[in-house]
């Protein structure tokens, strides 16, 4: 009895890489399949770019459409096996890659290479329309010579009346693969309407949708000076339904103290929980969507950019030092629903509250955020209120990029927050 061969390492490392392509047809000449794909050019361009490989059935018809091959990676070894007729009178080979079966072959195995990129033409094929005409003994005849231009044309064309107009779609299907359509309706607007009939006490399907409320306003635009009357309509019949008229009484008190305010700000002051706060603020004050005071709420009848004091309540983007392990970043504030008990947790509970140290910045106190956006009157070191009650660091008017501040004085209150930070981190060193 022939003992089976002793099996033989390979390492793919030393292997050629390679790349599969299934083709979607039975190829018998590989040539006109490689031109099909765009040459090896074209393969090597969707190799190299990282997209679909594109085949055309008919290369030469610019009304041919293309099916797309998806990339996809792969791990999988190309291997070549022959398969030869062992006589009686032979031997077995002593190879380790070759074996004799009972049936009287001899087979060899041999790995050619590591195959790392494949692409599968799993999409369907688009509708192919030939230009042809139908002439009248009832056969076809090609019209892409006359379609195409071989030359340069002249105008003569155009007056022909014996032309056949030819305008076939460049696209007949969305989609390249199949989906369940189930004879959906497409997509219609909802009426805004729909509900006009209805009284405010029934609860409908196609309810109204509350947005719009608040007056978000650009640099350029003027300030509103009340809400309008459909915000003030709807926060006071909020008002009344849910009781808040506690948070309406704070906020109101909170914006005559101080005309403009974060939403950050106003949470850790008023502690209003947020979707009360979201739906109230319409009520006091417009918002900046760009400019020194962008995503800040500014009091009805107050405009910053006509009061050179206004400056005090512009925004300043600090970022604390990388090397700061201490402060926390916006992913690990994040907090977690328990889905098994679908209850919040007491760190969820307190997920609504505001840190001081996002809307307020101080010696002591580290911020509770990498990225924090202060304004300006927030900031409680001397050095920069000193800066801030001289007039002669302001600008003599108003622009959107700086607002009422020079070139370089957010640049030097970052300087001044960034040595406040690392005293800080210098005594914490010490005590330890």
């Amino acid at each position: 009895m022939t003992a089976p061969p002793t099996p033989h390492v390979v390492s793919s490392k030393a292997l050629p890489r390679l790349i599969c392509i299934e083709y979607p047809a039975i190829v018998k000449n590989p040539d006109r399949a490689i031109e099909t794909l765009g040459g090896l050019e074209g393969i090597a361009k969707a190799v190299s770019s990282n997209k679909r490989l594109e085949l055309s059935f008919r290369p030469n018809d610019v009304f041919s459409k293309h099916v797309y091959g998806d990339r996809n990676n792969s791990t999988k070894y190309l291997l070549r096996v022959k398969r030869k007729r062992q006589s009686l009178s032979d031997t077995p080979s002593s190879s380790n890659s070759s074996s004799l079966s009972p049936d009287g072959w001899s087979y060899s195995i041999e790995i050619v290479g590591v195959i790392d990129v494949s692409f599968k033409f799993r999409s369907m094929c688009d509708f192919q329309f030939i230009p042809m005409w139908k002439q009248p003994d009832n056969t076809y005849a090609s019209l892409t010579d006359k379609l195409i231009p071989q030359n340069l044309e002249n105008t003569d064309w155009l007056r022909e009346s014996s032309n056949e107009l030819y305008l076939p779609p460049t696209i007949f299907s969305r989609f390249d693969k199949p989906i369940r359509y189930s004879y959906r309706e497409e997509p219609r607007p909802r009426d805004k309407d729909a509900n006009a009939d209805l009284g405010h006490d029934v609860v409908a399907f196609k309810r109204k949708r509350v947005h719009g409320l608040a007056n978000f306003i650009k640099y350029h635009n003027d300030a509103p000076a009340a809400p309008s009357p459909e915000a003030m309509q709807h926060i006071q019949r909020y008002v009344t339904t849910t009781n808040a008229h506690e948070e309406e009484k704070t906020l109101r008190e909170l914006f005559e103290q101080r005309p403009v305010w974060s939403r950050n700000a106003l949470r850790f002051n008023s502690k209003v929980n947020l979707e009360r706060l979201k739906t109230l603020l319409p009520l006091f004050g417009y918002c900046f969507s760009n400019g020194p005071w962008r995503r800040l709420w500014v009091r009805f009848g107050y405009d910053p950019r006509r009061d050179i004091g206004g400056r005090v309540y512009q925004l300043i983007d600090f970022r604390a030092p990388r090397d700061n392990d201490v402060i926390r970043t916006k992913k690990d504030l994040r907090y977690s629903i328990n889905l098994s008990k679908l209850a919040l947790t007491k760190e969820d509970s307190q997920a609504d509250e505001i840190e001081e140290g996002s809307v307020v910045f101080k010696i002591g106190v580290l911020p509770s955020q990498r990225n924090t956006l202060y304004q300006l009157c927030d900031i409680h070191v001397p050095l920069i209120e000193q800066m801030l009650q001289d007039t002669s660091l302001a600008e003599a008017s108003c622009n959107e990029e700086r607002g009422w501040l020079s070139s370089n004085f957010l640049e030097k209150c970052r300087g001044i927050m960034k040595e406040e930070m690392q005293k800080l981190e210098n005594r914490g060193q010490e005590q330890e």
